[in-house]
């Protein structure tokens, strides 16, 4: 189910899907769609669009995946993740970690429970 849920998705953000409000259906490309590589399975996938992340967001999900397949937010934050350095220049800030984390829950990369961020598949975390 994952994989299908990613696939639609990818499809989606490459433009390949949309819906038409005009005819009230969903409409396609199929020669693109057929044309695209898809992974073997939901991880390849998530990976791949891990790499269109940012630098930053890419570096908070690699100290995610050191600590496990959850990680509370204090602890991001000990480890450099989010909380105001005075010592880095580019200032990442707590709320600047959280946008990052959004971004990463909107895209099916990670899911929040509580206090925690919890890897999506357990794939993804490797």
């Amino acid at each position: 189910v994952l994989l299908v849920i990613q696939l639609i998705k990818s499809l989606w953000d490459e433009g390949l899907l949309w819906f038409s409000y005009r005819r009230k259906h969903w409409e396609w490309n199929s020669s693109l769609i057929e044309s695209k590589k898809v992974p073997d399975d939901a991880a390849d996938l998530m990976a791949e669009k891990i790499l269109h992340f940012s630098p930053d967001l890419q570096l908070l999900l690699k100290k995610m995946a050191c600590l496990g397949s959850q990680c509370d937010t204090s602890i991001l934050c000990l480890l450099g993740g989010g909380c105001k350095d005075h010592n880095r220049e580019d200032n990442y800030s707590m709320s600047t970690m959280l946008c990052h984390l959004d971004i990463a829950i909107h895209e099916g990369i990670v899911k929040k429970a509580g206090s925690k961020y919890i890897f999506a598949h357990d794939q993804i975390q490797k």
